[in-house]
């Protein structure tokens, strides 16, 4: 995989190696930032080969560590979010769109969000079609993440059990 900032992983120990996966690092947050629903990452991609599978991961990063906050998976023959695979053509660019998983989180003051993309399936499941490295497009349009930030307060949800009115 190329493009992005880095090829190297943001993680220590990690099966993301360089040449197969980037990330993108935020600048730290100057607030508490929460995160509800469901991302959506918009990926232009050239594949090499086939077919392939396509992960990302979103981190909460602080100098004390990372925390794994949401993740998501592509099978490059369902780009179109249809039912019935297509066929890849090598070399020809790829526009997919997919939802990571649901999430509710929040990202501290002073901490920032990594997303790594994987050139291939979740690291620790089994591929389900022909591998191959592939370019990742990027600049003006070409992919993005989108996330909604919440800024709501507890109470705009619900009362704490024992509360008076």
């Amino acid at each position: 995989m190329q493009g992005g900032y880095t090829t190297a992983s943001p993680i220590e120990n990690s099966a993301c190696t360089p040449g197969a996966c980037t990330y993108f690092e935020t600048p730290a947050f100057e607030d508490e930032f929460r995160i509800a629903g469901l991302p959506r990452l918009d990926l232009t991609v050239t594949p090499s080969g086939p077919g392939g599978q396509l992960s990302a991961y979103l981190y909460a990063a602080s100098d004390e560590g990372m925390e794994r906050i949401g993740w998501g998976q592509m099978d490059l023959r369902f780009a179109e979010s249809s039912t019935e695979p297509a066929t890849v053509t090598p070399g020809e660019e790829i526009k997919i769109s997919f939802d990571m998983q649901p999430l509710d989180a929040v990202v501290a003051e002073g901490e920032r969000l990594y997303l790594v993309i994987s050139s291939g399936t979740g690291w620790n499941r089994l591929p389900g079609a022909p591998m191959g490295p592939m370019q990742l497009n990027e600049g003006g349009k070409a992919s993005s993440l989108e996330i909604v930030n919440i800024r709501a307060k507890p109470g705009d949800f619900f009362e704490p059990a024992g509360s008076e009115d």
